[in-house]
């Protein structure tokens, strides 16, 4: 267990950089309004949740938050290659993932940063 969680929080440095980008660029509105975010990802074995705060910091958990903006269902085997890619330009590879948005915030923050998650 924990195999997902360490893939996403590998992940966290770039959706870091990507938030906090678009923090400084937009001094008001926009993402700022739509943080915190809670993004949980269930496969077939695990779950974790991806949680990005108000100031765009990001940290994987392990387990689904009861709360989540978005949720994403995915094979294990493929969600887990996507995020060791190197190459975050690539689309996704495989069958592709069932992305539910729980909130319209959750829809908006995700649009904006899913590229840090090859998504």
């Amino acid at each position: 267990m924990g195999q997902l969680r360490d893939a996403l929080g590998s992940v966290c440095p770039e959706i870091e950089g990507r938030a906090r980008s678009r923090l400084a660029a937009e001094p008001s509105g926009g993402l700022h309004d739509w943080l915190p975010q809670r993004w949980a990802f269930e496969t077939e074995t695990e779950s974790a949740t991806l949680e990005i705060d108000a100031a765009g910091h990001a940290s994987a958990v392990d387990g689904v938050s009861s709360h989540a903006d978005v949720s994403i269902l995915w094979s294990l085997s493929d969600l887990l290659e996507v995020l060791a890619a190197k190459s975050r330009s690539a689309s996704f590879v495989g069958k592709n993932p069932k992305i539910r948005f729980r909130t319209p915030n959750g829809q908006r923050s995700f649009s904006l940063l899913r590229g840090a998650l090859g998504l």
